[in-house]
């Protein structure tokens, strides 16, 4: 990270994926709009990884010079005569697996399952960004995809459009969003839905994205999503995100889970039928409060996401089952 990625501020993403499932391909077109004060530096400085080939960047309608390397984007200060601009960037590429995974062209059962886990600064593996996780900002996500695919992300959807062979679903998010919480799943989805009504009487909807076989399993695995969802909220106040949606994904990192804002990516062979992983639900759904409405500024704060998600479980089964003294 640049100390000038510390002077700018990103208040608004839009980005637009065309998934290429066969070849593994992403074409993408992000919008950044951000303020950047003109006194305090010379150079606006990007994260954005150097195998992803950008065809064009443009400031304010402008195209500019700019220099890719060491996987960052610099684009000279020079150039710019405003302290609020709109960075537009094409790009193309295959993203490289990074960390935990990063973003994973995959397949199950000769389906394909496209999905991402960007924590902690690999979400400019995909798409360019100020990978930082105090720099939270607002998110227009379109994802194009084969129409036989269902494709999520963060927020609330907000259309759904068909051409003669693909799919492009919108959603937007009404709350900031951290950039390792910006999330794509896209397969061949079964859907199952609920709702959470909180103690005001307002509904939030549940989406449970899982694959074709599980259904069954699945309403049994999230039945107490709800009930969750009240204990949380009458504990640390109400679910944060209520304008959106809370959400589960399937995908295939077999390790775990991860607490992507509104929509939980969930390892495929986490769906059993019995229950066996409430603890990482209501970990994860935790994380809506403590993670990603109240944030880390730096990484070394990590503990407190997980420290208090961690909690949650404890004082879950507490309100479930009561004390027991040993």
């Amino acid at each position: 990270i640049s100390k000038n990625q510390y002077s700018i501020d990103v208040l608004h993403y839009d980005i637009y994926l065309k998934l290429d499932v066969n070849s593994k391909i992403i074409d993408g077109l992000t919008i950044i709009k951000l303020y950047s004060p003109i006194k305090d530096i010379d150079t606006i400085v990007l994260n954005f990884y150097d195998n992803m080939k950008i065809s064009s960047l443009s400031i304010n309608n402008t195209s500019v010079d700019f220099n890719q390397s060491n996987n960052k984007i610099f684009i000279p200060h020079k150039l710019i005569n405003s302290d609020t601009v709109s960075v537009l960037i094409k790009y193309h590429g295959t993203p490289k697996r990074v960390g935990l995974s990063g973003f994973v062209f995959g397949s199950i059962n000769g389906n394909s399952l496209v999905y991402n886990i960007s924590e902690p600064e690999y979400a400019s593996s995909w798409f360019p960004c100020n990978d930082i996780p105090s720099d939270k900002a607002l998110l227009d996500m379109r994802i194009e995809n084969s129409k036989k695919f269902i494709s999520v992300s963060n927020g609330k959807l907000i259309s759904e459009n068909e051409t003669d062979s693909t799919r492009i679903f919108h959603y937007k998010t009404f709350y900031p969003i951290s950039t390792y919480l910006i999330s794509v799943y896209s397969s061949e989805y079964s859907v199952l839905k609920d709702y959470y009504i909180t103690s005001q009487k307002d509904t939030l909807p549940l989406f449970y994205y899982v694959l074709p076989g599980q259904e069954e399993k699945a309403k049994i695995d999230f039945e107490e999503q709800p009930s969750m969802l009240r204990f949380l909220s009458d504990t640390f106040g109400e679910y944060p995100f209520m304008k959106e949606k809370y959400a589960v994904a399937v995908f295939l990192w077999q390790m775990g889970a991860m607490e992507n804002q509104t929509v939980t990516g969930l390892g495929s062979n986490f769906i059993t039928g019995k229950k066996f992983f409430n603890d990482m639900l209501l970990h994860e759904l935790a994380h809506h409060w403590w993670g990603n409405s109240v944030a880390p500024k730096e990484w070394k704060d990590i503990w407190l996401n997980e420290g208090f998600a961690t909690y949650s479980e404890a004082l879950y089964n507490e309100w479930k089952f009561g004390e027991t003294v040993l």
